[in-house]
């Protein structure tokens, strides 16, 4: 009888594995799909961007500042408190790097072809995993990394348009973008608290890549007042801000729920 009830208790909690490992693959999917399409829409924002407005460090500074501002906002109506941390200073001085590259290569690189780079995320982030053994190497996974890689570079060769050594130029500075995500999604899995809320880390971050970026803004003559008239250039950065500030906070979750290699496949 006893071994009856062992055997019965061992199958109840089997299934209950079962199905908590089940809800956290829905909502690890869930949070894939929501983060993929707004990040898909980040690269074609970016270039209709580009060709409205050229200021790219001024796009960027307001971008990242409505972005944060969204998020802050979101968490103040949490009732969430405010700290700022160094681990949110690395952050967002890699993403206000990354925003920039993103903007400036925007402009010279097709939309298609930048959204070809931009799937190099996942092949950099396992790469980068592999490296500090967040993720167990294998030669078959090694293996399969470069036919990816090969791949996009294939695509990218023939869908590039040329430009000679300026776009080729172009086209390798536009590699540094996924390069940049990826450090981020590695810095996200391994040095975001635990019990930092998403909302408020994302605000503050956004906040302060956004900051980082004003004084480079107004040396390069860059910054402008944003929503002084409806101009298509204002709509598309207010469009572009939503979408960075909810996708980061997605992204956040979505790491924290399956980590960096699954959340860079988005």
């Amino acid at each position: 009888l006893a071994s009856v009830f062992v055997e019965m208790a061992t199958q109840v909690h089997a299934r209950e594995v079962a199905l908590q490992r089940n809800i956290r693959t829905l909502k690890g999917g869930a949070l894939l799909l929501a983060g993929g399409v707004l990040w898909g829409l980040v690269v074609p924002l970016s270039v209709l961007i580009y060709q409205e407005n050229t200021m790219t460090l001024g796009v960027t500074f307001w971008s990242n500042l409505l972005a944060g501002a969204i998020c802050c906002a979101w968490a103040m109506a949490s009732g969430k408190s405010f700290r700022i941390s160094r681990f949110m200073l690395s952050w967002a001085a890699i993403f206000g790097v990354s925003s920039v590259v993103l903007f400036e290569a925007a402009g010279r690189v097709s939309g298609i072809v930048f959204s070809i780079i931009m799937a190099m995320q996942g092949f950099v982030v396992f790469a980068i995993a592999a490296a500090m053994r967040i993720e167990a190497p294998s030669l078959r996974r090694f293996a399969g990394l470069a036919c990816g890689l090969m791949g996009v570079l294939a695509l990218l060769f023939v869908r590039e348009d040329g430009g000679g050594i300026s776009g080729l130029l172009w086209l390798l500075i536009a590699l540094l973008v996924p390069i940049l995500y990826g450090a981020i999604d590695v810095l996200l899995a391994v040095k975001h608290p635990p019990k930092l809320d998403s909302i408020v880390s994302s605000g503050l971050t956004l906040v302060l890549s956004a900051i980082l970026v004003l004084p480079l803004a107004v040396i390069r003559g860059h910054f402008f007042m944003f929503g002084t008239g409806l101009s298509l250039s204002d709509l598309l950065i207010a469009i572009s801000g939503v979408c960075v500030g909810v996708c980061t906070v997605l992204y956040i979750r979505l790491i924290a729920m399956a980590g960096a290699v699954f959340g860079s496949q988005s």
